[in-house]
């Protein structure tokens, strides 16, 4: 693993540290997991997996993004900023920026695929993702299979 990767790691670890996962496994591993959805990808993809929910998740966002942009290459923090969804902003939006960027995109759909691999997802958040997945759709994006089955979407 890069010097790159495992900063991120470290960063994405600390910011998290005190967080669960609805299983309540340490909310890291979700970090982890994004991360290898995408590992077959460039590194500041990969950081940018690592770090996509340190800013919406820091109790100071601002040291984070002081962070990342003095240890990272700027695409990392402009990933991480792009995934990160400003509560002011509506989600159909946030997901209309995230799919014109193919870094992006791949990060929320490992993103997403972590989020749904549990049966008992929370209704609220199953009907989010399976409305945006449409809405990328339509955008005339392919949406990865696991998600389609996951979100009971078929192929038109």
């Amino acid at each position: 693993m890069s010097i790159l990767i495992e900063r991120a790691r470290l960063i994405a670890k600390t910011v998290h540290l005190e967080e669960t996962r609805r299983g309540g496994e340490p909310y890291f591993t979700h970090c982890d997991a994004v991360e290898e959805g995408v590992k077959d990808k460039d590194e500041n993809t990969r950081c940018a997996a690592q770090l996509h929910d340190t800013l919406e998740n820091s109790k100071n966002s601002d040291v984070i993004r002081k962070l990342i942009e003095e240890y990272f290459p700027y695409e990392v923090l402009f990933l991480v900023e792009t995934l990160t969804h400003d509560k002011n902003i509506y989600y159909s939006r946030y997901i209309d920026v995230i799919s014109n960027n193919p870094k992006a995109l791949l990060i929320k759909f490992s993103d997403m695929i972590d989020n749904t691999k549990d049966i008992n997802i929370p209704e609220k958040q199953f009907n989010k993702y399976h409305e945006a997945c449409l809405q990328i759709i339509e955008k005339r994006k392919e949406v990865p299979k696991i998600l389609k089955e996951r979100l009971k979407i078929e192929d038109k």
